[in-house]
This record gives C-alpha cells, structure tokens and sequence, in this order.
C-alpha cells in the first residue's frame, strides 16, 4: 500500500491486452489497498508522471496501526479502490 505525499502517478489498468488510463490520484490518496485485503492478484499499474515520494505501508504495519487506532479502519472503507470506483 502507497500514500502519495509529493508528484504525480497515472493509474492504468490492462483490459483486453491493453493498458486503459484510469485516473491521477490526488496527493495524500492511498494506492494499493486492496492487496493487504484480499490475495488476488492485480492487474493496475502505477506510473510516475514527475518526481514521486510515496510512503510504503506494509501489511504488518497497517493492522498495528489499526489495532492501535481503530477509526484508522473507516479509511478503508472510504479509498477508491475499496469502493469498486
């Protein structure tokens, strides 16, 4: 999982054999969240667009952190990518 704090990223996801754009997340958004969900693999791709600096949270990391401040869970829930958006 990746919170973009400085650049820009393009989303792309491959469908059909083909990469489709899917969006630029805005800075402080969360990327990748559903790989510490579920198992599955994933078929988007993320692309510098500038200069990135993204802080990498592991799955270990992110249930600490829930364990130790539950709110931090509604997150989840809200993310994009946890929507289906």
């Amino acid at each position: 999982m990746f919170v973009i704090q400085k650049g820009q990223v393009a989303i792309m996801q491959e469908r059909d054999g083909e990469d489709v754009f899917v969006g630029v997340p805005s800075t402080g958004e969360i990327l990748g969240e559903m790989a510490i969900f579920d198992k599955e693999v994933h078929n988007t791709t993320v692309r510098a667009l500038s200069e990135v600096v993204a802080l990498t949270v592991d799955k270990e990391n992110f249930n600490r952190r829930i364990h130790e401040d539950p709110s931090m869970a509604i997150c989840s829930n809200s993310c994009p990518a946890a929507r289906g958006s």
